[in-house]
Parts: C-alpha cells; sequence; structure tokens
C-alpha cells in the first residue's frame, strides 16, 4: 500500500525563499513561493510538486514595469496527489493560485500560476506528444518523492505524432486572437501582448516543422540552434514552403525576445505579423497536406474537409463528451440541438480550429496601422460550440469573432486532448 507521508523516499525539500523582492531570480521566486503554497494547504495528501514548461527550463519571459516585473505567460504545475487521496475540488484550487499570485506580486512579481492535480495514473497513461516529452526531458521536481517523472513513459523525439505538432501550431495561431480583440484603432504598432504571441508563434512554428522534419529538440535554444543548423545544410525537407535562412533568423530573434526580454523592436511592425501569420499559413498547409494526402494546391477549404473526413465518430463523441462534461448538464442543455448536428461532421476542436485560422489567415491580409478591416464573420463563428453574439440577429464584427473563437478555445480545448 503506496505511504501518505509527504515522501515516499528521500524527499526534497521546500526552496528556501529570500526575504528581498527577486533576489534568488524570477523562476525560482515562483517555485518557492507556490511550493511554501502547496505544502502548507496539500502536505497531507500531496506526493510531488512538478514545475513544467518555461518556467522549469528557466525559459520564462520577465519583464519590467512601473510596479515591479510581469511573467508573460503562465507558470504551470503538477500537484500530483498519493492515490488513495482524492483530488481537491477546482475551486479549492483556484483560491490557492489566487493566493500563489497574490504573495508574489507582493515580492513585485505579477505572474499566473496554473496548478493542476492529478494522481499517477494520469503521468502513467500519458502518450507520446510534445507536452510528456518535455515533461518527462525538463520537468522539476520541486517538492516530495524526486522518483515521480519515472513514471511518463519513456519514447524517442520521433514517436511525437506529426498530428501533435500540427495541433500545436493551430493553438499558437489561435491565441493570436485574444490580444488583437482588444485593441484600440488607429494602432501604429503591435503592443507588448501581440508581440509576445507573435514570437511565441515563432518558436512552437520551429517545434512544429522540427517535428515534421524529424529534427526536433525539447527547449527553445535547441530548437533555434537545430533550425539554423538546418538551414546552414541547405537540405529542407521535401516540399518546404518556407525559405529556411530567413526563416531560422525569426526564430532567433524569437528565442532572444522569449528568454531575455529583448528583442522586440524586431517585432514592432504589423508588416513583420502579417509575415509572421503568412508564414504559419504556408506551414499550416504543408503540414496539413502531408497529414491527409492532399492533392498539390488544394484550397484551405478542401485541406479542412478532408481532416474532418480522418475523424472517427468515437472521436468526434469523445470530443462533444468533453464539452458536455466541461459545460455541465444543466448548462449545457440550450446547446444540446446544435451540438447534435455539429457532431455528425466534426469535433469542437476542429470546430474551433477552422474558425480561428480561418480568421487568423483572414486579418493578415487586412490588419493595418490605421485601421481595423471591416469583416462579417457570422458565417465563420456559425459551427462554433457555443456563440456568444446572437448572430442570428445581426452581423458579428472580426474582434466579437476573435473573442468568441479564443472563449470557445480556453474552455474546450485547453487541458484535454480530446
Amino acid at each position: 500500500m503506496e505511504s501518505r507521508a509527504v515522501a515516499a523516499g528521500p524527499a526534497i525539500p521546500v526552496e528556501t525563499r529570500a526575504a528581498g523582492p527577486l533576489h534568488q531570480g524570477h523562476s525560482s521566486l515562483i517555485r518557492a513561493v507556490v511550493t511554501e503554497g502547496c505544502a502548507d494547504v496539500f502536505a497531507r495528501d500531496l506526493r510531488a510538486l512538478i514545475v513544467t514548461g518555461s518556467v522549469a527550463r528557466e525559459e520564462g519571459t520577465f519583464q519590467p514595469t512601473e510596479n515591479g516585473n510581469v511573467l508573460l505567460g503562465d507558470a504551470e504545475f503538477l500537484l500530483l496527489f498519493h492515490d488513495r487521496s482524492p483530488l481537491p475540488q477546482a475551486a479549492r484550487v483556484e483560491a490557492l493560485e489566487s493566493l500563489v499570485e497574490g504573495r508574489l506580486q507582493r515580492e513585485g512579481l505579477r505572474a499566473e500560476v496554473e496548478l493542476s492535480p492529478c494522481h499517477s495514473r494520469y503521468l502513467r497513461a500519458l502518450e507520446p506528444s510534445v507536452l510528456a516529452y518535455e515533461l518527462k526531458a525538463c520537468g522539476r521536481v520541486v517538492w516530495g518523492d524526486p522518483g515521480v517523472l519515472s513514471l511518463v513513459p519513456a519514447f524517442a523525439p520521433e514517436q511525437i505524432p506529426r498530428e501533435d505538432a500540427w495541433r500545436l501550431l493551430c493553438n499558437r495561431l489561435i491565441e493570436q486572437l485574444e490580444p488583437l480583440s482588444s485593441l484600440t484603432w488607429p494602432c501604429q504598432s503591435p503592443p507588448p501582448p501581440v508581440r509576445y504571441r507573435t514570437a511565441k508563434l515563432h518558436l512552437d512554428m520551429a517545434t512544429s516543422f522540427l517535428i515534421f522534419a524529424g529534427a526536433y529538440a525539447p527547449t527553445y535554444r535547441e530548437r533555434a540552434q537545430a533550425l539554423r543548423r538546418m538551414a546552414e545544410r541547405g537540405r529542407p525537407p521535401v516540399g518546404c514552403p518556407l525559405l529556411l535562412d530567413a526563416f531560422a533568423s525569426r526564430v532567433e530573434a524569437g528565442t532572444r525576445y522569449k528568454l531575455g526580454g529583448t528583442g522586440g523592436e524586431e517585432l514592432g511592425s504589423w508588416a513583420r505579423w502579417r509575415e509572421a501569420i503568412e508564414q504559419a499559413h504556408a506551414l499550416w498547409r504543408w503540414e496539413l497536406a502531408g497529414l491527409t494526402a492532399a492533392p498539390e494546391g488544394a484550397s484551405d477549404d478542401v485541406l479542412r474537409q478532408r481532416w474532418r473526413r480522418r475523424q472517427s465518430a468515437t472521436a468526434r463523441l469523445r470530443g462533444w463528451l468533453h464539452a458536455l462534461r466541461s459545460r455541465g448538464w444543466h448548462r449545457s442543455w440550450p446547446h444540446w440541438r446544435r451540438w447534435a448536428r455539429l457532431a455528425l461532421r466534426s469535433n469542437p476542436r476542429l470546430c474551433v480550429y477552422a474558425a480561428g485560422t480561418e480568421l487568423v489567415f483572414a486579418l493578415s491580409s487586412r490588419l493595418g496601422a490605421n485601421a481595423a478591416p471591416d469583416l462579417d464573420c457570422a458565417e465563420l463563428t456559425s459551427g462554433l460550440p457555443v456563440r456568444m453574439v446572437p448572430s442570428a440577429r445581426r452581423g458579428v464584427s472580426w474582434p466579437e469573432a476573435a473573442r468568441d473563437v479564443y472563449l470557445n478555445y480556453r474552455e474546450f480545448l485547453v487541458g484535454t486532448r480530446s
């Protein structure tokens, strides 16, 4: 029987936190404050605390502000509970996240913290993916049983499905919509939130491309280096739609910005943003054509249709069942009739991807410094799982559509592979 002690083996102690703000460095401060909070609240039931993502890799982006420093993106932690202990309710986890964020802010650092409770079966059941590989390769146990990452199955980078790489690219494209939807026009240059999303798009374009090219590496630095080596050899993959030297330069600029917060001026024009979306569009088409064996020159709509036809009825049903659980039976019943119709041909993920990528690609050819484009997106949003704007009564502006897409993305796609 598994011990209910805090650690079954040699425990990793709580990181010592200095009294002064940011004395240990931003990532260390986040780890220390989260560790302290989780140990206080969940110590009896918690087996280990694992930091993942950019904070684990020391690749977080921190920027100074008038009121201290801010982490762009979020700090992600897995809370591994003993198998015999129930997982905490969402409200309790959210309260702890708020408590930790408040403590960090008092230390001069504003950061969004994401705490994800799980049992060991979650780690054991992880299938090959970018998330699982980076958790295994770069995750850090900052409290509790130091051996828990051995529960994650080992696999080679070549085993990461190409579909996972394409999904990652779609996610980064849709994440462009959140900061764009709230801009005030005229807007002479992309503000910092747009620049940050553009840098992340470049970085994960590299991730996605390198998986298709068989040269993936788990950190931003390693991926930029792998891409530069490929460009210098001059042997791109068959049908590669990108000029590798220019693409490698953009990824290197994004890496400098992501890791050091410098070089933002390289992302400081709408022309540069449009170039990033155009490159991502070309990569999106190349990858999707390879996944669906589409004929050369197939349109975006044809590529989406071919992808939908590849999804089994079981996969579609699993996606809509997740939507039901996410919304709850009582909140979701007004949507059941629409969802039944949508389920005949698609699942929530593909519905959101179709609307989101179509909107981003449309904006890339129209968005400028002096005015926002006049687009009616009522038809585009008609296939979303939940429509926030009553499109049947009037048109839907592109900022409204962008907010709708992003809200659906956050509710139905983030945190699930359905």
